[in-house]
């Protein structure tokens, strides 16, 4: 789900510094997140996906508003899920919901 550019610059201004999808470029490995419970772990793609983690670049795409979430979670309680089936704008979504927002908008693929 793409954003509108306007919803784009408002959420960067929420100030998220730092890359958020470090990636490790010894082995490959990028780091997994999962936004439900905040789990991260460094794994290669391939790996990441096997575990069941739904992450880009498997499943979704970098920059694009997705579940994020590891084997063990659901998405109900992902951004995603607030955007699309909660029918949440993003002046009603929570704080750090917003920032996983800015977070996600800020993906870069090295």
């Amino acid at each position: 789900m793409g954003l509108p550019r306007s919803a784009r610059e408002s959420c960067r201004s929420i100030g998220v510094g730092g890359c958020p999808y470090p990636r490790n470029m010894n082995d490959g490995r990028i780091e997994h997140w999962c936004e439900a419970w905040g789990a991260s772990e460094m794994l290669t793609p391939d790996e990441g996906f096997d575990a069941g983690w739904d992450v880009p670049p498997m499943m979704g795409m970098l920059g694009v508003v997705s579940p994020r979430t590891c084997g063990s979670c659901s998405i109900a309680k992902t951004l995603w899920w607030a955007l699309t089936v909660e029918k949440k704008d993003i002046g009603t979504i929570m704080p750090q919901q917003r920032r996983l927002l800015a977070r996600i908008l800020n993906e870069v693929d090295d």
